[in-house]
């Protein structure tokens, strides 16, 4: 937060202020030496960047449904306000033990694309089959519909897990 005078090569160590020192946890952050110092003023914009501090985000939406063995159309992983070509080539796990990629967004609501490229397991295509919604008039769908949704439905889930790197002007993520 703001800049230590300190010697080369010293023993450095960093606690939490803003913890209770009553509480029963430990105040300590960081401890070593070290190993380079800091003197250039503008360091927010030149040091800290090629600094590799990250924070690991997690993520989780369900499978809407597949297209085929190797596609499938996920939903509830991103606001419909989210850029997802940040996310694209990012690898994402499927609650049946599938990796997938994300591919492309799919419309403007936050669904997206995403490739299997081992393909689908035989047991999540017969899981997911059915899933999506069925086109045609509504009133007559709706009773039949009705006496589907009623059935348990196991969705399946998605993962996804990423560094964000904190000093990163470009916000990246892998």
């Amino acid at each position: 937060e703001k800049p230590v005078t300190c010697s080369p090569s010293a023993v450095v160590i960093g606690s939490r202020l803003d913890v209770d020192a009553f509480s029963n946890t430990c105040r300590i952050a960081l401890h070593g030496v070290l190993l380079v110092p800091i003197t250039d003023k503008d360091y927010d914009k030149t040091v800290l960047p090629r600094l590799k501090v990250y924070k690991i985000k997690s993520r989780e939406g369900v499978v809407e449904r597949a297209q085929d063995e190797r596609l499938v159309i996920g939903k509830g992983l991103f606001k419909r306000e989210t850029k997802i070509h940040s996310f694209v080539g990012l690898n994402v796990y499927l609650s049946t033990g599938e990796v997938a990629v994300i591919e492309s967004a799919f419309g403007t609501t936050g669904k997206f694309r995403l490739t299997v490229p081992n393909g689908l397991k035989p047991e999540t295509l017969q899981l997911l089959q059915g899933t999506g919604k069925k086109k045609g008039r509504a009133k007559e769908n709706q009773q039949e519909s009705s006496t589907t949704l009623q059935e348990p439905h196991q969705s399946v889930k998605i993962y996804l897990q990423f560094k964000r790197y904190v000093f990163d002007p470009d916000k990246r993520m892998k």
